[in-house]
């Protein structure tokens, strides 16, 4: 099955362990081998054949994923070599770039473009957006022109593809896609997120249910409600710094990371259960939207039914949008926790989840601290049991106690 567009990745694994007998009366020695795991990107290629320095051989998974004991490791289709590098960059993921030895910003270089063109070319059904997995029915055609010998990839490639009838695509669509796919890795790499997140993020997929799909758009809306409704009551209150350093600061983050996992898992919005499609946003589609222009907008009804009824109570006085962050956070943790039951070997969706419950917990005791230093002595446990939760973990600040 054919991966969608989404920020890629790999791990690097290590553990072999060896000794010398205790019987030898000298230091037990450890020594450890590295296997060097990658993928090969621009979006997922499976399909590809690799070669590590040891002889050993495989394809690249449905992830663009291969793994080598020993360096350099080279790739190549129907005994075409594409490339090969003797080091796995730091993100471990192998662009056409790192093959050419280019900086991954130079996608303008004649040779990059010419192995992205061959590629995208050669994918089954023609639409690199989703990933590219090379078509073995293409690729057979091009063995049977160039024989059982390698040869190296050159410009002359693409004469062999035309003769075995290869549609080759436009240099034009060709580049737009390479700099899409390295430009959302960039753009992860560079994020503000903590670099545990971003690590997990450019881990390789997991298995997850259609159930655990609909919990990632659920939560990708409920945390953009979030930013909506502060970014709202701090219009309505500017002298209260809670509501932008929460929405500015956090919320932003949160929203970031459940999109990044949104893009990584291929969702397609449109074969979800109870989900209303918006073409505008941001989360699901990846348009170049600011949220402040996306304020009040879901995919979810009842998160828009909810941001209204927040909105109404927060604009009645500054006490009332105060509760309204205890509602938000109570609301957050008791649907982050349901939604982390529904997972299985998922550690990089955990991870992100709680994540975001470590920032609501925070969150809580900030609503919570406002509301007391607003005269409401009982903080958010003032609107009733429900949302009084004096168990929460609670971050000391300077000074403060709750």
């Amino acid at each position: 099955m054919k991966k969608i567009k989404i920020i890629l990745s790999l791990i690097t694994a290590s553990i072999i362990v060896s000794g010398c007998s205790p019987e030898s009366g000298s230091e037990t020695e450890i020594e450890t081998s590295t296997t060097n795991v990658g993928q090969l990107v621009d979006n997922y290629i499976s399909g590809a054949e690799y070669e590590c320095n040891d002889g050993s051989v495989g394809i690249t998974d449905e992830n663009g994923k291969f793994e080598c004991e020993t360096l350099p490791v080279k790739f190549k289709v129907s005994n075409i070599v594409i490339g090969e590098i003797s080091d796995i960059p730091v993100d471990n993921q192998v662009f056409p770039q790192d093959l050419v030895g280019v900086d991954r910003l130079d996608t303008n270089n004649t040779k990059v473009l010419s192995i992205a063109q061959f590629l995208q070319s050669l994918d089954i059904d023609n639409n690199a957006t989703n990933g590219i997995e090379i078509d073995e029915e293409k690729t057979k055609e091009l063995k049977t022109l160039i024989g059982e010998e390698e040869v190296n990839f050159e410009e002359e490639v693409h004469n062999l593809m035309d003769e075995a009838h290869i549609e080759i695509k436009s240099i034009e669509e060709v580049k737009k896609h390479l700099d899409d796919t390295t430009k959302k890795v960039k753009e992860l790499e560079d994020s503000d997120l903590p670099k545990n997140i971003k690590d997990e993020l450019l881990t390789l997929k997991t298995e997850i249910t259609t159930e655990i799909k609909n919990d990632l758009i659920y939560m990708g809306n409920e945390e953009k409600l979030a930013y909506d409704v502060y970014t709202k009551m701090y219009e309505l209150y500017p002298e209260e710094k809670v509501f932008e350093n929460i929405s500015k600061k956090s919320e932003t983050k949160h929203f970031e990371a459940i999109k990044n996992l949104i893009y990584k898992y291929d969702i397609n919005i449109t074969e979800l259960d109870d989900i209303t499609n918006n073409p505008n946003l941001t989360m699901v589609l990846g348009e170049e939207i600011e949220l402040d222009d996306l304020i009040g907008e879901y995919n979810l009804q009842s998160i828009s039914d909810l941001y209204k009824n927040l909105i109404n109570k927060g604009s009645m006085t500054k006490t009332d949008a105060f509760e309204v962050g205890c509602i938000v956070e109570v609301t957050d943790i008791n649907d982050l926790l349901k939604r982390k039951s529904n997972l299985n070997e998922n550690e990089d969706i955990e991870k992100v989840y709680d994540y975001l419950l470590n920032g609501s917990y925070n969150h809580y005791w900030s609503f919570d601290k406002a509301l007391k230093n607003n005269g409401v002595v009982e903080g958010c446990c003032s609107l009733g049991e429900e949302y009084c939760h004096t168990e929460y973990p609670y971050k000391e600040e300077k000074g403060n106690k709750h």
